[in-house]
């Protein structure tokens, strides 16, 4: 769950009465907010009581939910929307503050609400910090299923190592932005796009392909996540040169664990490519190399 912001309207009036910025990085655009929130609430008032549903607006996602007198909306990056129990939580305690001036307040009373963020930021700290007790470290288990791979039991001889290493970077180029650097089929840079605020490039060098490839990153993505990539990637770290993972698998892998790092706020510290940086995809030809 990563919450970025949390706004709570009175039904009764249709007015704004809270809104909580957690994550100090987001900036909000006060003149599209009143269409905004006008949209999402007056979905949010046709759903049952206690109830949650979300919407994507310009790229950005929201859950909300229809409570007795309030609507929480909250705007947040994660793949996966914040439970439903948050939201009841933040109802429940909202009301239990300012349930008497719920039913009192001027205008000028609005701004009384604004202290109800301190319970916001102690109920999502909470929260994350008992979900990060039960998260298992990075690295430890698969994130996806292994494809399927080729023994080479006696290692690689000269007269394949050159289809080989083709087949290999082909699998690569065929999903993913990538360049050969210094024009060698073993030495990729491969572009990932984890969100519009978050594009890297790692650099492979399987040119002793089945041994371990070198995986590198730059500093400041290897300080954002606070370790090598290599000892992140399950695949890697359990390489095995008979029946190695495909150069593939590692791209795969390295992507699914910096999402799980954007998820967790992690990637701010790190420099991000401009998507117009990125190349276009261009697949390889398949080619028999005698």
């Amino acid at each position: 769950m990563s919450i970025q912001v949390v706004f709570i309207i009175d039904k009764k009036k249709n007015v704004l009465i809270f809104l909580g910025i957690v994550d100090d990085q987001i900036k909000i655009n006060q003149n599209e907010l009143s269409e905004l929130l006008g949209e999402i609430s007056s979905k949010a008032v046709n759903l049952d009581f206690n109830s949650t549903s979300q919407i994507k607006i310009k790229n950005k996602s929201y859950c909300f939910a229809n409570f007795e007198k309030i609507v929480i909306i909250t705007q947040y990056i994660n793949i996966i929307p914040p439970k439903k129990e948050i939201l009841s939580q933040l109802n429940e305690k909202f009301l239990e503050q300012y349930s008497n001036l719920l039913n009192t307040y001027s205008e000028k009373d609005i701004i009384k609400f604004k202290a109800f963020s301190s319970v916001v930021t102690e109920l999502i700290t909470e929260t994350l910090s008992k979900k990060s007790e039960k998260r298992e470290e990075i690295g430890k288990k698969p994130l996806f299923e292994p494809m399927e791979r080729i023994n080479f039991p006696n290692g690689i001889s000269n007269f394949q190592r050159d289809e080989i290493l083709w087949k290999e970077a082909k699998l690569v180029k065929d999903i993913y932005p990538a360049n050969f650097i210094e024009g060698m089929i073993f030495h990729l840079e491969v572009f990932l796009n984890i969100s519009n605020e978050n594009i890297y490039k790692v650099q492979l060098d399987f040119s002793n392909y089945p041994l371990k490839p070198v995986i590198k990153i730059s500093e400041d993505l290897k300080k954002a996540i606070g370790k090598d990539i290599d000892d992140l990637l399950y695949y890697y770290k359990n390489w095995n040169e008979n029946t190695p993972p495909h150069i593939l698998e590692l791209i795969k892998e390295t992507e699914k664990v910096l999402n799980i790092y954007r998820e967790r706020n992690k990637l701010s510290e790190a420099k991000s490519i401009p998507i117009s940086a990125i190349p276009s995809i261009q697949p390889l030809p398949n080619v028999k190399i005698d």
